[in-house]
């Protein structure tokens, strides 16, 4: 039988004496199995979680209620056990402190003890900007599909009728946007796809970038108008996609979406 990854050291993690010593922790997706795996193996006081993605909002509903962090579209019966101790380690008090640094900091709620911290991204925006804006309006897309929330098909034509609606002209995928269906997605609806080098944040500021940006419900509704605050351009959320999805669909993913779009 394999090691169960839950108990790997830390030579399996990469992760040295120095840094198993450390007193401050910075990592990014607490959802994630490797985090997970890594957490029990720091001894830091001070964690610092960094995390633009509407995990954000899912992370401090499982904290406040002791839950397992366990991804919000998961279908999965039992929580790995890595998630029930990434839980524990993450939550505040007896001495450690987590300090929560996102752009979804508004109302957030955290344990007694947790602190949020606001990504504005002025450093972005000093860096990467401002980008030239012109006439016309692209789409943003989604792992919708990919997360099997909506059938693939599905969302190609949804997509596609949404860019005719829209006149929209380029379809900036998402990195698990597959091949195939980018192929599908351009002929269906004659955009052009373009497949983002930078995260999209950066993509953008870099330019030239359309006055109109159209999403369904993702993180950029809430990243991007902080990214591209005084540039004139503007984003909005294009559908509602609860009827979109599967029959089989969670109450609990469901209200994420609406979650997403209203927070």
């Amino acid at each position: 039988m394999g090691e169960d990854p839950a108990f790997a050291t830390p030579v399996d993690l990469g992760l040295g004496p120095g840094h198993a010593g450390a007193g401050r922790l910075v990592v990014g997706d607490a959802f994630s199995g490797i985090i997970q795996r890594l957490l029990p193996l720091s001894r830091a006081r001070d964690i610092v979680l960094v995390d633009d993605g509407t995990a954000t909002l899912e992370l401090s509903r499982q904290l406040l209620a002791g839950r397992p962090l366990v991804r919000w579209h998961s279908t999965a019966g039992r929580a790995p056990a890595a998630a029930v101790r990434g839980c524990r380690r993450l939550m505040p008090g007896s001495g450690r402190r987590l300090e929560v640094f996102s752009c979804l900091t508004a109302g957030l709620r955290l344990p007694p003890g947790g602190v949020a911290s606001s990504n504005t991204y002025s450093w972005s925006r000093q860096r990467f900007g401002p980008p030239q804006v012109r006439p016309g309006v692209d789409m943003i897309g989604t792992s919708l599909a990919e997360t099997g929330l909506i059938d693939p098909a599905r969302y190609v034509d949804e997509v596609a009728s949404l860019a005719h609606q829209w006149n929209a002209e380029r379809y900036y995928a998402h990195r698990r946007d597959s091949p195939e269906k980018l192929h599908m997605i351009a002929e269906e609806s004659e955009m052009e796809i373009v497949r983002p080098e930078l995260p999209l944040e950066l993509e953008l500021l870099r330019g030239p970038v359309t006055e109109s940006l159209v999403s369904l419900p993702s993180t950029v509704l809430h990243s991007l108008p902080l990214v591209l605050a005084g540039t004139g351009a503007e984003i909005t959320v294009c559908a509602d996609v609860t009827g979109w999805l599967e029959p089989d669909t969670s109450e609990r993913a469901v209200a994420f979406l609406e979650e997403v779009i209203n927070a």
